[in-house]
């Protein structure tokens, strides 16, 4: 049929178009609740909010969420970096403790990297730290030892967010890097200890303004991956997925009585 225009559009940042069509046909709606009614439905993101909206459906019956289809090639996974802002007291021996647990390889450029990246493998990180860069690998032991001691699925164990803050980052830099789903990211002393972001060069711009700053820099999660974790009721770290493209905050809004 004839969309029309839409009820709403805006110009994402990366040069992409957002476009809102008001569906009110009762017919059109049925159709789609039937279509969707069987369906599974991964929630991406906002599981949270969801939870919440689920506990007050006796007062709001219906919330607002996106649907997108796991096929369309237009949904991408894209990886986000951590950079760790590393303690004053565990600078003199971070290296060589770094190297007892992965194997650490100096690359002269990004593009590099992120071709060695782009290769399949268990524990794989880019890692960045006063202009220079690195390949580095967690070691074998270190990854069969962890997954024999954690006792959950492998397919969750080994994924590389999973080895870096329930492995490496514990034993580089104490407790405080344990980071796991929902809980917090700051050191006891309250300051960032590991800050997020989806673009490598700010990543490493953001290392830089740190003085014990250091970039991990991270490979993307398949949605097959997420999807089949999820069906198992597993839970990845947060701030492992970043979906692209991202819908407009404010483009659709609740009205609020």
């Amino acid at each position: 049929r004839d969309a029309g225009q839409p009820s709403a559009s805006a110009t994402l940042s990366e040069g992409e178009s957002a476009r809102v069509w008001v569906v009110s046909d009762p017919q059109q709606i049925s159709g789609i609740q039937r279509v969707l009614g069987p369906k599974t439905v991964l929630i991406a993101d906002g599981h949270h909010r969801f939870a919440v909206a689920a506990l007050r459906r006796a007062r709001h019956p219906a919330v607002m969420c996106f649907f997108a289809c796991l096929e369309d090639p237009a949904v991408v996974l894209r990886p986000i970096h951590r950079v760790v802002n590393v303690p004053e007291a565990k600078r003199v021996g971070w290296t060589s403790e770094m190297a007892r647990l992965c194997e650490i390889q100096p690359v002269s450029a990004a593009e590099e990297l992120l071709r060695w990246l782009a290769q399949p493998g268990v524990g794989r990180f880019g890692y960045y730290e006063r202009g220079r860069y690195a390949r580095v690998t967690v070691r074998e032991a270190v990854v069969q030892q962890w997954a024999a001691a954690s006792g959950g699925p492998g397919g969750l164990a080994t994924l590389d967010v999973t080895l870096l803050h329930q492995v490496l980052l514990p034993q580089l830099i104490g407790e405080a890097g344990r980071i796991s789903a929902g809980s917090a990211h700051t050191s006891t002393g309250g300051s960032r200890l590991c800050d997020y972001t989806a673009e490598l060069a700010e990543a490493v711009t953001m290392a830089e303004g740190l003085p014990g700053g250091c970039a991990w820099l991270l490979r993307p999660i398949s949605l097959a991956r997420v999807f089949e974790l999820a069906a198992q009721g597993m839970a990845v770290a947060q701030k492992t997925t970043y979906f692209h493209p991202k819908l407009l905050s404010g483009l659709v809004i609740n009205r609020f009585d």
